[in-house]
């Protein structure tokens, strides 16, 4: 029997804000307002960074943009939270040459900016405070800032032999922020740390690797794993490589290990052959959407066709890269998804700021902005980071680090309402997929009761919603939703929606969620609880 089932996978469950304020015993309350998420390995990264590495980002920007990001970072700024995090990773420049040439350059100026300021910023020093090693168990974020840098090797780079060539030469160009790499042979850190000058930063690196494409006799992309023996010259270095990486971040040498980008297939393929799982995958905003927001257009019961099933499942924490370039790339074809995000951003806006005056302390940091809107950036942002996704978008001007700091986001992270991650969660669809709202799509009110109600049409057909009205017994055709498609409205609790399929109703729908809630329910030929 056609009917609906409610989605455990949807928004509704996600209620309550996953960041909390983290505390260390006797340490006072840390990261009050920088979002963090623990990895896998139980390391802590900070969920708002920024990319440095692109054909569009000018090298002569990148000491300046570090510089910004650590002074934000600093625990002697206020909501700093002594934690930051870099995205160094080229996401290609046409030819492998010069995307190596450019990732040493752009690693090179990330090392001399961390050194500049590890040289002008020592207060904790200076002042006779007494600060803390780092050590594996605790670490002192009040009087120490902790860097994580991001890398990724691929191409030439993979195998045994080049990888560690490789990450010779980059952690040179980080000139002694972090251990030196020779070989397999030397992996003692003593000496390094017995030279290392301390001036309260600590830097730590992170490596990930990148699977080069495979094709078909058409010459189209495919998953190297759907061809192992022919695709073995590409697959067996890449494997090797990750045999280097677990060596390296066994002995302490890297800090955490990660894949950029990798299909279902491979990277199922990769963990068959590993010891030690990656705590980190990278890819685009539009994967992060499939894999924490709603399942627009992917069926709930064959998320393993994608990605993101499997990162789930292995604990991997996702890093959304350019998250604006790829949201704002899109915006002229979608027009309505777009003036939705810029209401919700003056909505929001106003009732945070309202609800920030109300608390006493809190004027420092309303008067952050002179617009009167949150951008559509910072938007997306705050909905990945609500999700449990690392944020990375590029900075391609220091100033970029100002409406997007990660106290900001992370606070508006906090501040959203279920109805309204689910509203972003819609538009930013859109956004990335190209495909715009219908022009009367009813969301972005500014009524703060509304609940929104999510239907997931995976019946393979078409169908019609009906919204029935309970407050003034009123019904309204609210049109189709598409096969395979995901469809927003906003109603009050108590209201009611029919499916109809083929002009026979096939279910109901009551709306049980509170204000300011979220109802995820999925079309399909499930038998119906009722």
């Amino acid at each position: 029997m056609i009917g609906i089932v409610d989605n455990p996978a949807g928004f509704a469950l996600y209620s309550t804000p996953i960041h909390e304020k983290q505390k260390r015993q006797p340490e006072p309350e840390l990261f009050s307002r920088v979002p963090t998420i623990k990895l896998s390995n139980n390391r802590i990264l900070p969920q708002v960074g920024f990319g440095v590495a692109g054909r569009h980002i000018e090298h002569k920007e990148i000491p300046l943009i570090v510089s910004r990001l650590l002074q934000y970072a600093s625990s002697e700024n206020e909501g700093g939270g002594g934690i930051s995090i870099i995205d160094a990773v080229n996401d290609g420049a046409g030819k492998e040459d010069l995307e190596t040439s450019m990732t040493k350059t752009v690693v090179a100026l990330v090392g001399r900016a961390i050194t500049f300021f590890m040289k002008e910023s020592n207060r904790a020093i200076n002042n006779g405070v007494d600060v803390k090693k780092p050590n594996e168990d605790s670490y002192d974020y009040t009087n120490r800032l902790e860097v994580h840098v991001l890398i990724s090797l691929t191409g030439s780079d993979l195998g045994t032999e080049n990888t560690l060539k490789a990450l010779n030469d980059l952690t040179k160009e980080l000139d002694g922020l972090v251990p030196p790499i020779h070989d397999l042979n030397d992996l003692d850190a003593t000496s390094w740390k017995a030279n290392l000058v301390d001036r309260r930063v600590d830097t730590r690196l992170h490596v990930l690797l990148r699977l080069p494409e495979c094709y078909n006799d058409i010459h189209r992309a495919v998953p190297c794993a759907v061809n192992e023996s022919a695709n073995l010259g590409l697959i067996q270095p890449w494997i090797n490589s990750w045999g280097v990486l677990e060596r390296l971040y066994e002995s302490n040498i890297i800090h955490g290990i990660g894949i950029d980008g990798a299909t279902f297939e491979d990277l199922n393929l990769l963990l068959k052959h590993i010891r030690i799982a990656p705590q980190m995958y990278r890819g685009d905003v539009s994967q992060a959407l499939d894999s924490y927001g709603r399942k627009m257009g992917v069926h709930s019961d064959n998320e393993y066709l994608h990605v993101e099933g499997l990162l789930k499942d292995k604990n991997i924490t996702f890093l959304a890269s350019n998250v604006a370039g790829h949201i704002l790339e899109k915006k002229e074809l979608v027009p309505n998804a777009w003036s939705l995000m810029q209401m919700l951003g003056k909505i929001l806006f106003h009732s945070h700021r309202e609800m920030l005056l109300s608390q006493e302390g809190s004027s420092e940091i309303i008067n952050e902005s002179e617009d009167d809107y949150y951008s559509v950036t910072r938007l997306a942002l705050a909905y990945l980071v609500r999700h449990g996704v690392i944020a990375l978008p590029r900075a391609y001007k220091p100033e970029h680090l100002v409406d997007d700091s990660p106290e900001s986001v992370g606070g508006l992270a906090d501040f959203l309402t279920d109805r309204r991650v689910a509203e972003i969660g819609t538009a930013l669809k859109a956004l990335v997929t190209g495909r715009d709202l219908d022009e009367e799509h009813g969301l972005g009110t500014e009524d703060e009761d509304a609940v929104a109600v999510v239907f997931h049409n995976e019946m393979g057909e078409d169908v019609e919603i009906v919204h029935h009205i309970a407050r003034d017994s009123h019904y309204n055709g609210l049109g189709e939703i598409r096969e395979g498609d995901s469809n927003v409205f906003t109603a009050m609790t108590g209201d009611t929606f029919e499916v109809y399929h083929r002009g026979r109703i096939i279910g109901k729908h009551k709306v049980a969620a509170k204000e300011g809630g979220a109802d995820d329910f999925i079309i399909s030929d499930k038998t119906l609880d009722h």
